[in-house]
This record gives C-alpha cells, structure tokens and sequence, in this order.
C-alpha cells in the first residue's frame, strides 16, 4: 500500500477545555468526588500539551498568510481512500492510525497542505524550468507493475532462477517457493512500484531498472533474496504528467519547514500565559559569525642605503 496515514497525538476534547482552565466544575461525578475541568485539563495537557499547542499556535500563523480550499482537501483525501478496496477497510486503518472521525483526517490534511505551501512559497515554476528538471531526473518517473518471489537463503535463490530458466512459469513458482505469504495469491504480484514506494530501496533499485518480462537476478534484502519480474514498464511523459513532475519539483526545491516556522513565529505577536509553553515558541537565531577583520599590513622596511 503506497499511503499512509500519519498519526497524530492530539485531543479535541484538550482544545475545548484549554478555554476554561481553571474551572472548578465538574465533568464527571462520583461518590468518591467529582472529576472537574481543571483537572481533566492538566491532566491532558501533561500529556499532550507541546505538540498540541505547537500544532495549533502554527497552524493559526499559516492560515493567516496561505489559503487551502475545501476542494483541495478533498482531492487529498480520495488520494488517501484509493488504495484501499472498501469504506470498511479504510475505516479500519483510520482507527489504528488515530483519528476519531474522517473530519479529524481531513483537518491533519488541511494541515499538511497549509505547511507544503509554506515550504514552496515563492518559488518560480516555469516550463523550461520543468522540462529541465525532467530530462535531468527521468528515473523518478518510472513506473513498474511487478512481482517477486521472496526466499531466504541465495541457494534458494538459484534454485528458482533455475527453474525459470527452463521454462516454469513465474506464478507457479511463487506458490512453490514464495515465503511472502501476502503476496502468493496474487501470483507474487506487489503492485506499482516507484521511487517513493514504501517498499525496502535494494528491491526498489532493481525493479526500475527492469523492462517489460525481464526477471531479475536474485536481490538480497533484510527480508531475504527476491527474484522480481517487471509485468509492464512505464515511463511517465512530461506532457501527460505535468503534475506529477511539478509535485516532485517542488518537494526537492522546498524549504526546511523549521526555518519556515521560525520566521512565521518571529513575525508573529505569542504571549505564553501558561509557563509550561513558555519555551515551545522560542525563536532559534541563527548564529553570528562575523568575520575576523583582516590583520593590517606590517609597514615595508625602509631600503638601506649604501655609503659612497
């Protein structure tokens, strides 16, 4: 599965008590005493206060100066939903990953887009600058439909290729040998691989570099030795994926989201009122080093003159 959900420590319910700190009255009610909302609020904010307080202070600075449209958001998202085959499943990982509600995923989104844009502003995007950009970097375009059979030992290995080599077919194999056991009834098959595949980098390096029906030698990883088949080779065109070319072009040109943020918090007017958060928005000045002024220059010795 090439996306991820990024999973995030956060409470909305800590957002909405960070407004009534210091109240007395209860949420919760028991014999043995009441539960207030000064209570639950130092008890969250303990531990989840930084990176929430953070993530709200920043997100408040980046909307003020960029803008994410609902559409956006939404494009994101089914980006998000498409490799996943129903409601269920993706409903599945959105809980493992964190996140209450689909609005909450779309919030982090929202978030994401806010800091890309940040990162990227300002600069210059040109035809001629992605043509360039494309013919220097043609193999982070490619795109490989591949399958593989994992063993675990080089012998193994050698054995398969064997048997390829006098005519078994590939699929047969993997259910012979393959102990990659997800991938066996698919016939080895591991989908579209690219370089931002999140797959181990020495299968990833060998696949681009397979054509259509070629198999490869046998490629050792931290999982074993994969023999791996490229199904269908596609090189993407600049014409046909100007966007995707754009996306990545942006990405390599970006700029630290630290130093981002650190303008943004300079610039900014932040009164920390609560003395837990007093160091969360310091600003880190870059370090001055001035140039030693260059030594003045010994006077040249007067010239001896010679008695006549």
């Amino acid at each position: 599965m090439k996306k991820f959900f990024i999973t995030i420590a956060t409470s909305v319910l800590l957002f909405t008590l960070a407004a009534c700190g210091g109240s007395n009255e209860a949420v919760i009610e028991t014999g043995a005493g009441n539960v207030t909302k000064e209570e639950l609020y130092e008890a969250m904010k303990s531990q989840y206060g930084d990176t929430t307080v953070q993530q709200l202070v920043e997100k408040k600075l980046l909307e003020k100066k960029y803008k994410v449209s609902d559409e956006e958001v939404a494009e994101e998202l089914e980006k998000v939903k498409e490799p996943f085959e129903s409601d269920e499943q993706f409903e599945m990982a959105l809980a493992q990953s964190g996140f209450e509600t689909e609005d909450q995923l779309k919030d982090e989104i929202r978030f994401n887009l806010l800091r890309q844009k940040a990162v990227t502003d300002g600069i210059e995007v040109t035809d001629e600058k992605l043509k360039e950009f494309y013919e220097e970097n043609k193999d982070l375009f490619v795109e490989v439909e591949a399958r593989h059979i994992l063993v675990e030992d080089e012998d193994k290995a050698k054995e398969v290729i064997a048997k390829l080599d006098k005519g078994e077919k590939f699929e047969e194999l993997v259910k012979e040998y393959s102990i990659d056991t997800a991938s066996v009834p698919e016939g080895g098959s591991v989908g579209p691989v690219t370089p931002e595949s999140q797959l181990v980098p020495e299968f990833i390096e060998a696949t681009l570099k397979l054509k259509d029906g070629e198999v490869s030698k046998p490629v050792q990883s931290q999982h074993g030795y994969h023999i791996i088949k490229a199904d269908k080779r596609t090189e993407k065109t600049l014409k046909d994926n100007r966007d995707d070319v754009e996306n990545i072009y942006l990405e390599q040109n970006a700029r630290p989201y630290e130093e981002v943020r650190n303008e943004l918090l300079k610039d900014a007017k932040i009164k920390v009122k609560d003395k837990q958060f007093k160091e969360l928005f310091e600003v880190e000045e870059p370090e001055d080093n001035p140039e030693e002024p260059a030594p003045e220059p010994e006077p040249e010795p007067e010239p001896e003159l010679e008695d006549k």
